[in-house]
């Protein structure tokens, strides 16, 4: 019972910081070949994906996190650094899911202040990365890292993720960008009519903005 209420307690917690922070959104970016399955099926872990037999492009091949059984989500804004490497002269090829905020409070997530991959981070008990503190420690003004006119809501490090432990349904997507308009006209065009009309249906919003895919505001800092 006891266990229970804390972990109770700790999601109350975890909802009031990203109220006050003005947390509106994760965000996750993937190949827009996968695009169609995940408004479908949910984001699905690795692990899910390869035992389902479900054919996928695959974002990060090597996944040196270490951590295959979870979906990994930035808050705010995408890793650019990593999402620059992946999507370089084909933004068009690439969407950024944007999903409510409240999967930070209602599944079992762990937050990374860096890159998950980082060594120190791999050698850190996932029970540590689990708590009101460790989800605090994303905004951490230490060590003068954090620019003094970043958006609140924003994480210090643009690598800090999060990692959901749990497939993550569709209906927790909020909005998909697309890096302009042609291309989700382009894309949508590309459904057959049965298609369209299901996504259509469950009420999915597409948009061109190619803010999602460009550098946060304060790269020169890192």
């Amino acid at each position: 019972m006891e266990t229970k209420q804390n972990d109770e307690l700790q999601k109350e917690a975890i909802r009031k910081i990203c109220e006050e922070r003005n947390i509106t959104e994760l965000v996750h970016f993937t190949h827009i070949d996968n695009l169609s399955s995940i408004l479908y099926l949910g984001l699905m872990t690795r692990e899910e994906l390869d035992e389902s037999g479900i054919t996928y492009r695959i974002t990060d091949d090597k996944r040196l996190d270490g951590y295959p059984e979870a979906v990994s989500l930035s808050i705010s804004f995408p890793n650019y650094k990593m999402f620059h490497n992946k999507s370089y002269g084909q933004k068009e090829k690439w969407v950024v899911l944007s999903l409510f905020p409240k999967i930070l409070w209602e599944f079992d997530c762990a937050f990374f202040p860096d890159n998950a991959a980082r060594s120190n981070l791999r050698r850190t008990p996932i029970k540590q990365l689990k708590t009101v503190e460790s989800f605090m420690d994303l905004f951490s003004e230490k060590d003068n890292k954090r620019s003094s006119d970043l958006p609140s809501y924003y994480p210090t490090n643009p690598q800090a993720e999060v990692l959901v432990f749990n497939n993550i349904p569709s209906f927790y997507i909020r909005e998909i960008y697309f890096c302009d308009d042609g291309t989700r006209d382009e894309w949508c065009r590309s459904l057959s009519g049965g298609q369209w009309e299901l996504i259509e249906d469950i009420g999915f919003i597409f948009t061109g903005n190619k803010k999602y895919f460009l550098p946060r505001e304060d790269y020169s800092n890192w």
